[in-house]
């Protein structure tokens, strides 16, 4: 049996868990499987495409195209934005190319002073090389059981599997192609659009895909008993098995196998080491409408034991030498109890470890357990901010006050951990006056707050909003973009909005002087998402 996982473009720029996870569950059970990070390569390629080089701590531009260019580096104040545009380029650059191929509409939105033409196909060029290279070692495998899985996250993502998996199946018919993870959509849906895609993975997949390996023999028949699964049978009726339970304990699973990936690839701090994820836990405790994560977890949240989670810094220093960690959970002060654990466990260890999450505005952010916080190493929180107005945090559910927002910032940034934030415009029922708050909120916090993430809303399928449309005074309707699951709503938004909050946080940001920013000892130069 020969099994290859596949991580699609998934705009991540830290090695994503997921496909490690299920190594890691394959090898327990005495499988072998192969990955082929793609995400992190054709990101590669773009920038050096662009003229950029990622090193240890520090980006080069190259001075021109001629042959003899000087690499020359980017100044440090520069280095967060390159990055993200870069990646920006590459999220377009991607789903133009699967659409493109697939058949599908998209017109993306790249200026050609950003990239040239030549640029992109030269891209593009060496992005299908190593994709084709990796489907000739693929059509090398045994041609009844070989197994392809496919971990998706993004709309890029899934159109990419779905054209892989559309090349493959002309070699090798018989390849056994399986797509799972967290995606936006009913599996059922995705088999019913695209018969290059065998069976979907309902939910968490390390037993799942284990079960697969062990069961697979070249007909879908043998593989009708597994939960967890939808597949299309011999008669192309599709077939949705039970769920499969969630797992009881997260503390049962083997830590992920990362070393099939190529870290050295990516993005690295100062030290040259990459940044690591760790997953605490899965699911969440909050009730935002326009969110998915609740439901895709069972509507649960389960913790690990800060015993566990400390397990597996000591792991990742020993193994892979890194001593940074993101983690990848939702939140990670849903259980503010262990997360004080946490941070006594690390200082007990003294592990020297440098780690960073996203959080929850809650009032039990106190200064002593932020003070705890940064003395166990963190060093970075991401706050789901988005809105400056008490009415919209309402509609939103956020479950916090604007007061409580500009406290927690206020004394995580004073007890050194940098703070970074997410807005949204455009949110159903924003106003002139909502988003003018907003605006005052940056303003009024620019002094705690480093970096600013702005994104314009859109409607998750299974989101609260999805459901109830017409509470929120939209109307939806589906496209056919080749995940069935894109949705529009009406009326349109205000998409000045967008714009104008970014350059109002570029202008607070940029009139910052060097007195009032706060150094850090340890510069990350990844962007979040």
């Amino acid at each position: 049996m020969a099994i290859f996982l596949c991580i699609p473009p998934v705009s991540s720029l830290t090695p994503y868990p997921a496909i490690p996870y299920l190594t890691s569950s394959l090898k327990a059970n005495n499988q072998k499987a192969t990955t082929f990070d793609l995400n992190i390569k054709a990101f590669n390629l773009t920038l050096f495409h662009q003229g950029l080089k990622i090193k240890p701590g520090k980006i080069l531009r190259k001075s021109d195209n001629k042959g003899n260019a000087k690499w020359k580096k980017v100044p440090d104040a520069q280095i967060y934005s390159t990055i993200q545009n870069g990646q920006k380029i590459f999220e377009e650059i991607m789903l133009q190319e699967a659409s493109d191929q697939l058949g599908y509409p998209y017109s993306n939105s790249i200026s050609k002073d950003i990239i040239s033409e030549e640029a992109i196909q030269a891209t593009l060029s060496d992005v299908w090389k190593i994709c084709n290279d990796w489907i000739l070692e693929i059509a090398k495998g045994p041609k009844e059981q070989s197994i392809v899985g496919f971990h998706v996250i993004t709309h890029s993502g899934l159109l990419w599997s779905v054209l892989l998996s559309r090349k493959l199946k002309k070699i090798q018919p018989r390849i056994l192609t399986v797509l799972g993870g967290p995606a936006f959509a009913s599996w059922e849906e995705v088999l019913s659009a695209n018969p290059e895609i065998d069976l979907t993975v309902r939910g968490e997949g390390e037993a799942t895909i284990s079960d697969i390996a062990k069961s697979y023999n070249g007909n879908l028949e043998s593989i009708n008993r597994i939960q967890g699964i939808s597949y299309r049978n011999e008669n192309g009726k599709i077939i949705s098995n039970v769920d499969r339970p969630l797992i009881k304990s997260l503390d049962d699973l083997p830590f992920p196998d990362y070393y099939d990936l190529p870290l050295e690839e990516y993005p690295q701090n100062k030290f040259g080491m990459p940044i690591m994820p760790i997953v605490g836990s899965r699911g969440c405790i909050g009730d935002c409408v326009f969110c998915v994560e609740k439901r895709l977890w069972g509507n649960t949240y389960r913790m690990r034991s800060p015993e566990n989670i400390v397990s597996e810094f000591k792991n990742i220093k020993e193994k892979y030498g890194v001593s940074t960690i993101r983690f990848n959970d939702s939140l990670i002060n849903c259980n503010i109890k262990s997360l004080e654990k946490l941070c006594d466990l690390l200082i007990e260890e003294n592990a020297g470890m440098q780690w960073m999450g996203m959080a929850r505005i809650r009032s039990e952010m106190t200064d002593a357990l932020l003070g705890k916080m940064r003395q166990a190493g963190c060093m970075g929180l991401w706050f789901g901010i988005e809105s400056g107005s008490q009415r919209i945090l309402r509609k939103m559910k956020k479950g916090y006050n604007i007061e409580t927002a500009k406290n927690v910032i206020r004394d995580t940034a004073k007890s050194g951990i940098r703070v970074l934030t997410f807005m949204i415009v455009d949110f159903p029922g924003e106003t002139q006056r909502d988003f003018e708050q907003s605006l005052a909120f940056l303003e009024q916090n620019q002094e705690f707050i480093d970096q600013v993430s702005i994104s314009r809303f859109g409607v998750l399928p299974e989101s609260e909003i999805s459901h109830n449309p017409q509470e929120y005074g939209i109307e939806l309707s589906k496209e056919k973009t080749g995940n069935n699951y894109s949705y529009f709503y009406s009326p349109l938004p205000n998409s000045y909005r967008y714009e104008n909050l970014r350059s109002a946080w570029n202008r607070l940001n940029n009139g910052k002087t060097a007195s009032s920013k706060r150094n850090y000892p340890l510069k990350i130069i990844v962007p979040y998402y």
